[in-house]
């Protein structure tokens, strides 16, 4: 995979990444973590400065894994520090609409403000860049859980629920045919995994 831009948030996230306090210090604006090649950081800062950032933190090449990386706050690490911080949050998974991704933060934000705070993750799938959300959640109970997730399918934001163990409750609807072909290929007698596919009558429903 390319390089990419890792995490957006807003100022909630840097206070979670403990051995970034000292470099984040008085800092109260959105971050975004980079691993980019060390010849464009001079053109990356240039660019930053066109919408009035900056530079916070930089590891070198030379230095890069040699103690806490850039890498060690994004995807599911960042969840993992806010809990460090604060057992209440927990997280989902979800893709945004490239096209309509600001329209669709905008909406989550008026909807739920600082009970669910954004974090994406730049990538490429196909050749087509593709913002992966794993927002977090300030857990209150299952059924605001659930309300949350609804709003996020309602808006186009379509989530796989990292809260179930059933495949057809977790975003993989559109494959759950093609699994369960296969798992009838490699375990005829249906010994594994045991109640975790749905019926195939409940899979035609599901993708019909």
């Amino acid at each position: 995979m390319e390089k990419e831009a890792r995490i957006g948030c807003r100022s909630t996230y840097p206070t979670f990444f403990r051995p970034l306090k000292k470099a984040l210090q008085g800092y109260d604006g959105h971050a975004v973590l980079l691993e980019i090649a060390e010849e464009n950081h001079y053109r990356l800062q240039e660019h930053a400065l066109t919408f009035n950032g900056k530079s916070l933190y930089t590891v070198g090449a030379e230095s890069y894994r040699k103690g806490i990386g850039i890498s060690d706050f994004t995807w599911n690490h960042t969840t993992l520090w806010a809990l460090k911080a604060d057992k209440k949050w927990t997280y989902l998974q979800n893709f945004f609409s490239l096209d309509h991704v600001q329209k669709q933060i905008g909406l989550i934000k008026e909807q739920f403000g600082d009970e669910v705070l954004i974090h994406i993750e730049w990538l490429r799938d196909r050749g087509s860049l593709v913002p992966a959300g794993l927002p977090l959640v300030k857990y209150e109970s299952k059924e605001r859980l659930y309300e949350i997730i609804e709003f996020f399918n309602e808006i186009g934001a379509s989530v796989n629920d990292p809260h179930t163990y059933l495949l057809g409750a977790g975003g993989w609807d559109l494959q759950l045919e093609s699994i369960a072909n296969k798992k009838k290929e490699n375990d005829p007698y249906n010994l594994l995994n045991q109640e975790k596919m749905p019926t195939q009558d409940a899979i035609k429903q599901m993708v019909n």
